[in-house]
């Protein structure tokens, strides 16, 4: 799809994996990644009529256009002091060149006697304007003297149009120019940014720039086809996860629920006013209905159908109305939350392969609404007829886990509560949960 638009704002992408882009008529555009090719602003000298012939009789490169306009009368200005060097390369072009020094400086010796050796006129009053006949270039005026020219070359300063990649944060380069936009074929320090051609390279000419944009469009499909194969396991383990768990909940299984909420989380909230809650990984559905018989309005997620069915019924066995908890089959590792919540639960949120808990937990911060709360509770020790971990989670791991910015949280408890649990021999045993409860500050 191709639209002609002016982008006014790029965004870093969200917990979407998305950045947004707005255009001047105030539009928003999703998209995976963005490839920024801004290019560069030729900035001219204040000479009165200059602006008004760039790129047609008044021109910078003696490579891009010397032929076209060899053996006619040319003039330089010179913009800065390598004007000087610009000046001996047009005299390649036409016998017939006059330099204006303009804004050079003083011309020295050397220079000047090489410039007469080889029949350059050379013009030291600064030039005070063009002059145009029948819509072309016929002479420059300086010092009150116009002198002949069909075509003049001057001196441009290129700044880059980087501003959108600035507000972004990315890193630049000292380029021989001015600060430039570093890039590893084309990739910017900004994931999922791109960028190519003058805004990397103010000084490139236009096969460069296309060589570069070429190199960065294959490099920025290269990234998305790693990106949707990634999506792609995912999604194959989340079907073997699926299956894994259907086991564990699946049918001539007795429920693995014991009709009670987790002890630790009953314990930290009991008291908070209800709102919106999001529980992930709600198995059979005990914290949820514990949240929903205490007003809150729960959105419960699963991966195993089995669990949520035997919510449902629960729900309904508990008299509660068939809105207040909305079950959602689905796999976290890919499943979004469509909306920010009051209260995000995770409780003793595991597998028996990895799956990524760590980015689950970032979006779950992500999904609480300000002023609201995230509560983690994994296992901090296990009874002696459990199986033994080397792994478990401590409160430093959980804080870690979570990834909350240092500023605009406030943690209100990182540590571990005692709980009893009882064995299959009904032996009883003290064991501690690690406990992570933090709020998003209004």
């Amino acid at each position: 799809m191709v639209r002609a638009a002016v982008v006014t704002d790029l965004t870093a992408r969200d917990s979407d994996g998305l950045h947004t882009l707005t255009t001047a008529e105030g539009e928003t555009l999703r998209a995976r990644s963005v490839l920024v090719t801004t290019g560069l602003v030729d900035e001219l000298p204040d000479v009165p009529g200059l602006a008004e012939r760039w790129g047609r009789d008044a021109v910078g490169c003696p490579y891009c256009h010397g032929a076209e306009v060899a053996g006619r009368a040319l003039g330089v200005v010179a913009s800065g002091p390598w004007g000087l060097h610009h000046a001996t390369l047009i005299r390649q072009w036409s016998e017939d060149v006059t330099f204006f020094s303009h804004l050079a400086g003083e011309v020295d010796a050397e220079t000047l006697d090489g410039f007469v050796a080889r029949g350059v006129r050379v013009v030291t009053d600064p030039v005070e304007r063009l002059e145009v006949t029948d819509d072309a270039v016929t002479g420059v005026v300086a010092g009150g003297v116009t002198y002949s020219v069909e075509f003049l070359f001057t001196g441009a300063t290129f700044r880059a149009q980087d501003e959108l990649l600035r507000r972004l944060g990315v890193e630049m380069d000292d380029g021989p120019m001015g600060p430039v936009a570093a890039v590893t074929t084309g990739r910017t320090s900004v994931p999922g940014v791109y960028a190519a051609g003058n805004v990397t390279n103010v000084g490139a000419s236009v096969p460069i720039v296309t060589g570069e944009a070429v190199a960065a469009a294959a490099m920025l499909n290269a990234d998305l086809v790693q990106v949707d194969v990634a999506a792609a396991r995912a999604a194959r383990r989340a079907r073997t996860r699926h299956e894994r768990w259907e086991e564990i909940y699946g049918p001539g299984q007795e429920p693995r629920w014991s009709g009670r909420p987790n002890v630790s989380l009953a314990a930290v909230a009991a008291d908070w006013e209800p709102g919106t809650v999001l529980d992930l990984g709600c198995g059979e559905g005990g914290d949820a209905l514990w949240f929903a018989e205490r007003g809150w309005r729960v959105t419960a997620v699963d991966v195993s159908t089995t669990a949520l069915a035997r919510a449902r019924v629960a729900a309904e066995r508990r008299g509660l109305a068939p809105d207040a908890v909305t079950f959602v089959e689905a796999d976290l590792v890919t499943w979004r939350a469509p909306e920010r919540y009051d209260l995000v639960s995770a409780q003793f949120l595991q597998d028996t392969e990895d799956f990524g808990r760590d980015d689950v937990l970032r979006r779950a911060a992500g999904a609480v609404a300000r002023g609201g709360r995230l509560v983690v509770v994994a296992h901090g020790s296990v009874p002696d007829w459990g199986h033994a971990h080397d792994d478990l989670p401590t409160p430093a791991s959980e804080l870690a886990a979570a990834g909350l910015p240092d500023h605009g949280w406030l943690v209100e408890e990182s540590g571990t509560r005692p709980r009893i649990v009882t064995g299959p021999d009904g032996q009883e045993a003290e064991i501690l949960d690690t406990v992570l409860v933090a709020r998003r500050l209004g």
